[in-house]
């Protein structure tokens, strides 16, 4: 197989357009992979300074995190949110690991070029 010449992978770079870039000039598959690269990092660094930042302040006002508190207490603090609670309670933890990683996998699912859906790992933090 010949490779290309200089300039022609970059020419066929620029005929394929971003489906999340339509009409905001980014262009290509590797400024496609760049954006979703950047859009991966933001997460990652993302969660982890609000894990860190829930831990400082639970520390700070010698609060219990809500990982730690019993069913009663939990059930407590949900009294007034029946959807909330139930939504919780179905869910698991929305800032445990397996919530992390599901999120994790839909934004890479979503900037994937046609991958098949992600499922989440199943007990694996239980």
């Amino acid at each position: 197989m010949e490779r290309p010449r200089v300039g022609e992978a970059q020419r066929d770079d620029d005929r394929h357009e971003c489906q999340y870039g339509r009409g905001r000039g980014v262009r290509g598959p590797r400024a496609c992979a760049r954006r979703g690269g950047a859009l991966i990092d933001h997460y990652v660094v993302g969660s982890v300074l609000q894990r860190q930042a829930d831990r400082r302040r639970h520390e700070d006002e010698g609060a219990t995190p809500p990982e730690h508190l019993s069913e009663e207490q939990r059930a407590a603090l949900t009294a007034g949110t029946p959807t909330l609670a139930a939504a919780l309670r179905e869910g698991g933890d929305p800032d445990g690991d397996d919530a992390f990683e599901e999120a994790l996998g839909m934004i890479a699912h979503g900037i994937a070029p046609e991958s098949p859906p992600v499922e989440p790992r199943q007990g694996r933090h239980a």
